[in-house]
């Protein structure tokens, strides 16, 4: 069994709060900043206030709403490498609901918590595979489904990113596999059924391995 292949970007989108230097008029209009930013929207009190753009000067840009010279609420962030995300902040970090979308066409959809994966969420990747279930601090902890490249799919529990704990491995060609697991490898009591032989194995496994029934 292959070992899931699984890399987080992680994402940490922050923005420190920006005040006006005093004597800047209010205005909706663009207004450079000294450091080469640039904000379009409301202001109150010397803040970025309701609604906003600001555009960085590599050239990644934040659309939505500011609260305090923060990203809070809901906004899009395009970042320089193509990144989007799309949803809700709070105090210039996404946390809530959100979706994160690549330029190779990976995408999550899910929860997120100060910038991290955290909750319920879906990672699909680009070539067809696909992790749903639940993340805490960006890697995948507790129940989730994980579809393979070969089209096998594993049902079960996760913990540092990998099937470790009690899971079900079903096979493209209809193979079962259902016990144990270690970084994604059978390990532990399990029984593995051969669809079209009609063998059945059913014991210990090491690292992958029937070792003894």
């Amino acid at each position: 069994m292959n070992k899931v292949l699984y890399s987080l970007i992680g994402v940490v989108i922050l923005l420190v709060g920006c005040r006006m230097n005093e004597g800047v008029p209010l205005s909706t209009e663009g207004i450079s900043l000294p450091d080469g930013s640039v904000y379009s929207g409301e202001i109150e009190n010397g803040l970025f206030e309701g609604q906003g753009e600001l555009v960085w000067r590599d050239g990644s840009k934040y659309v939505g709403r500011f609260s305090n010279g923060q990203m809070h609420g809901y906004g899009e962030h395009i970042q320089r490498n193509g990144v989007v995300h799309k949803g809700n902040y709070y105090k210039g970090l996404a946390n809530g609901s959100g979706e994160l979308l690549y330029p190779n066409n990976d995408k999550y959809v899910g929860e997120f918590k100060d910038g991290m994966f955290h909750g319920k969420g879906k990672f699909e990747y680009a070539d067809g595979t696909f992790f749903e279930g639940h993340y805490v601090d960006g890697v995948r902890v507790g129940k989730g489904v994980f579809r393979y490249l070969n089209g096998d799919l594993y049902q079960g529990m996760f913990s540092d990113d990998h099937p470790n704990g009690i899971g079900k491995l079903i096979r493209a060609n209809g193979d079962t596999y259902e016990g144990g697991f270690k970084h994604g490898e059978f390990d532990g009591e399990g029984k593995y059924i051969y669809k079209n032989e009609g063998v059945v194995l059913e014991g210990a496994f090491v690292n992958g391995q029937f070792i003894q029934e």
